[in-house]
């Protein structure tokens, strides 16, 4: 019994275009994760220098951290303004409000 070539071409020849499309896929997913770790890493030393500013109520660290686009967030999901107000620091929680009023007003 002879099998038509029809078949094996059918068997043997991958669909090329899916094949790229999966590897363009992981590539898309490898790219992700891989910005996910260096942002956490450069956001993790961001929002640790800017607890310490507030937390020690350093006016003058945290005009310079905010000055430089640092991230606002002390924690994943804790905004500095909040923990400013937690803390009662009020230099830093006025300064902080008053850099987002500007920031919202000016962009």
């Amino acid at each position: 019994m002879t099998v038509p070539t029809a078949f094996f071409e059918k068997v043997l020849k991958p669909d090329i275009s899916s094949i790229l499309e999966l590897a363009s896929m992981n590539e898309m997913i490898y790219q992700y994760n891989f910005d996910i770790t260096t942002l956490n890493n450069r956001d993790y030393k961001q929002r640790n220098a800017l607890f310490y500013a507030i937390y020690f109520n350093n006016l003058e660290n945290c005009k310079f951290l905010l000055k430089n686009k640092i991230s606002l967030w002390v924690e994943p999901q804790y905004h500095a303004l909040d923990f400013a107000r937690s803390l009662r620091n009020k230099k830093c929680y006025d300064y902080i409000l008053l850099f987002l009023n500007n920031k919202y007003i000016f962009s």
